[in-house]
């Protein structure tokens, strides 16, 4: 080859390669998006169970919930990242189902409010209970009204629990409640509509709380609304379909809420979703992955030491039964 063929075609390569380059660093980044099945088993199949992350002991917690046969359950399982572990003992919270457990990063705690509890009585349960790796202690204090479906999440900046919405029996609610050291307060009574089986969670990159979905008296809900502490805004971002029976955790390696599943339509034809979603702060944008099975009622945390989410659980539309496969999510 001549020194100016060599040196023609020296140049043309380059051009192709930066060319290359920059389609690619202009391309989604969801090939780096990843679901993976772990495999392992220990609860049983369940949805509606509630699901949290303890930081201080590094492991996942996973509470009660509805099987398949029906009824509650009380049992209380931990993954440490390689296997599940159930915890025993007493006293504990009593069967449930569609409760909510936040993990207080500040004060090592996993606080756990309200569900459905069948039987004689009230079913909507409206107890407060804190486990502090060892042991379950019911906090006597007064709070939000006894209910399910509600969703609680750790805002780590104000230090506090966040708790929206639910259903107590009557109405789907659209109160808004912070818990602490010193009790339960209720913040507002705006914002979004009632809603009962909305996904939330607590975007620590931008100190917001992001809520979508639920189901309100409208129906099926598709918004997107931030809680700066003070207040709830409305997003005009649009993004998933309306759905309820979603669920949504953040990623704080990447700065990022995922969102996964969900349930929209009505008997006997509902349409249950198996997409994955990313919040950036500001924009959805779906990841076209492949992942777990479509499903609602599941639930996710996030684990700070691996970088990974954790998804177990969930309620499937094909055998219309629980499920008690468990996964995980990498971003980066």
């Amino acid at each position: 080859m001549k020194k100016r063929d060599r040196l023609f075609f020296s140049r043309k390569l380059s051009i192709v390669l930066v060319g290359a380059f920059l389609i690619l660093a202009s391309s989604p980044v969801s090939w780096a998006a990843v679901w993976k099945k772990t495999n392992k088993y220990g609860p049983a199949s369940r949805s509606g169970h509630a699901m949290a992350f303890d930081i201080a002991n590094k492991v996942a917690l996973v509470h009660g919930g509805s099987p398949s046969s029906g009824g509650e359950l009380y049992d209380l399982w931990k993954w440490d990242g390689s296997k599940w572990t159930e915890i025993t003992g007493y006293p504990r919270p009593g069967d449930r189902s569609d409760h909510a457990m936040a993990y207080d990063a500040n004060r090592k705690k996993t606080v756990f409010f309200g569900g459905w509890k069948s039987g004689w009585g009230n079913p909507y349960k409206d107890d407060t209970w804190e486990w502090n790796g060892v042991a379950w202690k019911e906090i006597e204090k007064t709070g939000p009204s006894g209910r399910e479906k509600h969703a609680m999440v750790y805002d780590s900046k104000r230090k506090r629990v966040v708790l929206f919405g639910g259903y107590d029996g009557n109405k789907r609610l659209n109160d808004t409640w912070a818990y602490t050291a010193g009790g339960w307060k209720k913040l507002v009574e705006s914002g979004p509509p009632g809603l009962l089986r909305h996904a939330m969670a607590y975007d620590a990159k931008r100190n917001r709380i992001v809520l979508f979905g639920g189901y309100s008296n409208s129906g099926y809900n598709g918004d997107t609304w931030l809680w700066n502490g003070t207040k709830w805004t409305k997003s005009a971002a649009k993004g998933p379909s309306a759905r309820t029976g979603a669920f949504m955790c953040y990623d704080a390696k990447n700065g990022v809420v995922l969102l996964f599943g969900g349930e929209y339509g009505g008997w006997p034809s509902y349409k249950y979703c198996k997409d994955t979603w990313i919040w950036n702060g500001s924009k959805w944008t779906e990841l076209k992955i492949s992942g777990p099975s479509s499903r609602s009622d599941h639930r996710m945390v996030y684990d700070p030491a691996a970088g990974k989410i954790i998804l177990f659980g969930g309620d499937d539309p094909k055998s219309w039964s629980a499920l008690n496969d468990s996964w995980t999510f990498t971003y980066k």
